[in-house]
């Protein structure tokens, strides 16, 4: 259990993708941190494609797109790019990555993450070795440089300007156990047919009261290989603390 002052975290379930935990507080906190692990968690995302040559059958702007979307460990320091002096990009705000590879067989080749070479030192597990990336027929050949870095475009509120920089595909939480609500999608409960099948609201019953919840069961997934679920959520704790300490300081 780990407390942050009177907040409280209980894990239950942890995997390479997933974090599933009870979180003793309210609900403001739970979808706080919500809004934070979908809209503020910047990762490292392939941003520029410079492309020398590209005979396969991808268009430029296909291949491009689809090596975005390639998810990169972000467990690299890298600067953000607003942090950064240099006016386009650098070993200290950009990772940078090479893909030359041609078919010279006579059938044809899958070109996958381990083709593509990572410069510089401790940059070498920044991408899965087993991603597809395209598939090249004989005689075919794509020779391009990649520059990934965190997003740079956030706008006035710090959320992501692109969701290949966003590591959490899905966040839930419940704090109805009981399901006191009785929540149904049957649009026909006024005729007795539908009231033996399925359960119908008490309209006796207490009201569910938000304010009164002190334990939230919360589920965070993440993509696979951007990193390690804990982290992240981590990370987002950290953000909502940051928060609360510039508010601190204009008060």
């Amino acid at each position: 259990m780990v407390s942050v002052q009177n907040v409280k975290f209980e894990f239950l379930e942890m995997s390479t993708t997933n974090i599933k935990f009870i979180l003793h507080s309210n609900v403001s906190f739970a979808n706080a941190l919500r809004r934070i692990l979908l809209g503020e968690m910047n990762c490292l995302a392939i941003d520029y494609v410079e492309i020398v040559e590209n005979t396969s059958v991808f268009a430029d702007e296909c291949l491009a797109h689809r090596l975005g979307l390639i998810p990169l460990n972000d467990n690299v320091t890298l600067l953000d790019k607003k942090d950064c002096t240099c006016e386009n990009y650098c070993e200290k705000c950009a990772c940078i990555m090479i893909l030359n590879k041609r078919n010279d067989s006579n059938q044809n080749i899958t070109v996958y993450g381990r083709d593509i070479k990572v410069q510089g030192e401790k940059k070498d597990d920044v991408l899965n070795e087993n991603v597809v990336i395209c598939k090249l027929a004989p005689r075919q050949h794509v020779n391009l440089k990649c520059i990934a870095r965190r997003d740079g475009n956030r706008n006035f509120d710090s959320r992501v300007s692109h969701i290949k920089h966003c590591p959490v595909t899905a966040v839930s939480f419940s704090y109805d156990e009981e399901n006191n609500k009785k929540h149904t999608n049957l649009w026909r409960e006024n005729e007795e047919s539908a009231r033996e099948t399925w359960p119908t609201i008490d309209e006796d019953a207490d009201i569910f009261d938000t304010n009164k919840v002190e334990k939230i069961i919360m589920n965070v997934e993440i993509v696979e290989g951007v990193g390690k679920p804990k982290e992240i959520l981590l990370k987002a704790l950290n953000v909502y603390k940051n928060k609360f300490e510039k508010i601190l300081e204009q008060i």
